[in-house]
């Protein structure tokens, strides 16, 4: 046990900064660590408090909102087809954190700056370790070391240099296999660049330098039957399987009765993913529905989706439901990529159409297909109602129905959370 004769402060911090979808699993592993008899903090956005309660931590808030930084202009370009201009946005964004300590992200607020650090800062406070989640967790450690905290990094697409894929961020460019490696560590070092100015200015004021980077245990929340371990990475790198959070309450009533009055429908949801003219998107979708002979239930999400009559085969949700009880309800899911909603649409065990719009989506929707369990990716970019039909229609395949549900069989046995908090209580009491 990691500093027991503590009893008013938090053992373990996990610190998660994102969407819905980022938050979630960290509060999966804050409830397994709560279950263990473990003191927790879940550091998240204020938007998430839910989370943290619901897994019986404590909350503490982490300055920002992550809806601005989706509205920043590199990811912007990048959504719109156009990210052959993206580098140039991140090259400024690089030089500006130098010059003044500041990373603005959006015209809605400015994510990374000093609030944001020193929100993390008293987050830590007290603490004896801590969980940093994500693929900006490496902001988080480099204060919790130079304050000699316990570090444990997580992680829900692969990160680490491998010669098996590509780095996330280039997903949807042209990357031969001999230059996989090299765009891990160019995307590794982008990462340090963007936030080396504002940790250290945070740490010269609390009279602190950096301290000396290590290798620290990874723990990848994703299940191994759809990422196995690339065999150049090492054994500080575990996959342990997706993380979720224990299924409560029920569906809300208007959702109940819309499956029961029909045959199982096919849901639209592009999370956190936001673009122009909603209302074309809509009727595309709905449209495209109708030619597949499907119902339809259509997430609204931060794109606005939605109208105020679409007929009695369309269920519009204007507010997030559970995806652990919705989508095993469902015939397929069609969806922008995110790591979390591919997670639960393999669990459910049905098949999907992913639409990706930006960074790792890409990696997930070439994934799935290649499991045999979703149709061929269809890229936002390119996104229209006839080639919406048709990959509606291939997710009525036999083959491919199967192979869904064989996948999700298997996701449901493992106990990703559980496995992760036993590595990661285990790595906190090593002598290491």
């Amino acid at each position: 046990m990691v500093n027991e004769s503590r009893t008013d402060e938090a053992e373990v911090v996990v610190l998660a900064m994102g969407t819905r979808g980022d938050v979630e699993p960290p509060a999966a592993l804050a409830a397994a660590l709560t279950a263990a008899g473990h003191r927790v903090r879940l550091a998240t956005h204020v938007g998430f408090r839910e989370l943290a309660t619901g897994a019986g931590a404590e909350f503490a808030e982490i300055h920002g909102d992550p809806q601005s930084l989706l509205a920043s202009p590199a990811v912007r370009l990048i959504m719109q087809g156009r990210a052959e201009r993206s580098p140039r946005l991140v090259l400024a964004g690089i030089r500006q954190a130098a010059r003044t300590g500041e990373l603005a992200a959006g015209p809605g607020g400015i994510p990374f700056d000093r609030r944001l650090m020193a929100s993390i800062w008293t987050a830590l406070d007290g603490a004896a370790a801590l969980v940093s989640c994500g693929v900006l967790g490496g902001v988080s450690r480099e204060i919790a070391l130079a304050r000699g905290l316990r570090c444990v990094d997580a992680a829900f697409q692969p990160l680490h240099p491998t010669t098996a894929f590509p780095a996330m961020a280039t997903q949807d460019l042209p990357v031969p296999p001999a230059g996989h490696r090299l765009t891990h560590v160019l995307a590794g070092h982008t990462r340090r660049a963007l936030f080396r100015g504002l940790v250290r200015k945070l740490l010269a004021e609390h009279g602190l330098s950096p301290a000396q980077e290590h290798a620290v245990l990874t723990l990848y929340g994703f299940s191994p039957a759809v990422v196995p371990a690339p065999r150049d990475w090492s054994k500080r790198e575990q996959v342990t399987g997706y993380w979720f959070r224990q299924a409560v309450g029920e569906l809300p009533a208007r959702v109940a009765d819309f499956l029961a009055a029909g045959p199982p429908p096919v849901y639209v949801g592009f999370g956190s993913m936001a673009g122009v003219d909603p209302g074309r998107i809509t009727r595309m979708v709905c449209a495209a529905a109708r030619r597949a002979n499907d119902r339809l239930i259509l997430a609204a999400g931060w794109w606005g989706l939605g109208a105020a009559d679409l007929g009695p085969d369309v269920l519009v949700l204007d507010e997030p439901v559970a995806h652990e009880l919705l989508f095993p309800r469902l015939r397929a899911a069609v969806h922008h990529g995110g790591a979390g909603t591919t997670a639960q649409v393999l669990r459910a065990g049905i098949p999907s159409v992913v639409v990706p719009f930006v960074f790792d989506a890409y990696f997930w929707a070439r994934r799935v297909r290649e499991l045999g369990v979703a149709a061929p990716p269809l890229p936002g970019r390119n996104l229209n109602e006839d080639r919406l039909a048709a990959a509606l229609r291939v997710t009525r395949l036999p083959n491919l129905v199967a192979a869904a549900k064989t996948l999700g069989r298997r996701i449901r046995t493992e106990d990703g959370a559980g496995t992760a908090a036993r590595l990661l209580i285990a790595e906190l009491n090593s002598t290491r």
